[in-house]
């Protein structure tokens, strides 16, 4: 395969990629996005013309093809640290030159929040305030209940400190509505 080649967005001073990583090791049910949910924000990426990334080290998503998706090489010596889950510190060098990040909450997720890398991380079955630090780059889309959401469960000072302190938007219903999230975030960044 020809090697890939990304373009520098002066403006942005960053590569026009946005790193994608939807499918953690833990609790997927209650974190990971189904592929077509990564496949719609991957749309919107590819329609601003940038270069998707999916961090996937152990083969589950289908959806890099190496021509218009694209995702790190797994083998001696890869971005992944030769053990399964990631290097940090290679990780935070990549997403540190991309455009952006979208993730769910894992560590490639808490690596984006580490860098200065505009970052989303979309929550579904946990609330950010339990998994989470806020960081000044990372917005954290969650559903509009996220009150309702353990361990908040309706503490309005537990419910206030999220607000005050962390970035956030919010998404009405389940999955469509998480994409339409998402992909709203990430038109406004691209």
């Amino acid at each position: 395969a020809p090697p890939l080649k990304l373009h520098y967005v002066p403006a942005h001073g960053r590569f026009g990629a946005v790193c994608i990583h939807y499918q953690g090791n833990t609790s997927p049910g209650r974190k990971n996005l189904a592929h077509w949910q990564a496949q719609a924000i991957i749309a919107v990426v590819l329609q601003a013309g940038r270069v998707p990334v999916v961090m996937d080290w152990d083969g589950r998503s289908p959806l890099p093809d190496g021509k218009k998706v694209f995702c790190p090489g797994v083998g001696h010596g890869d971005l992944w640290g030769n053990f399964g889950s990631g290097d940090a510190e290679a990780l935070a060098a990549l997403i540190g030159q991309c455009e952006g990040f979208v993730g769910v909450d894992s560590g490639p997720g808490k690596v984006a929040s580490s860098t200065d890398t505009p970052a989303l991380i979309v929550w579904s079955g946990h609330h950010p305030i339990q998994f989470h630090d806020p960081a000044p780059n990372t917005v954290h889309l969650v559903p509009q209940a996220h009150r309702d959401m353990a361990p908040v469960d309706g503490d309005a000072e537990m419910a206030r400190y999220f607000e005050e302190h962390y970035r956030f938007l919010t998404y009405p219903g389940g999955a469509q509505g998480l994409v339409q999230g998402a992909r709203r975030w990430l038109a406004d960044l691209l």
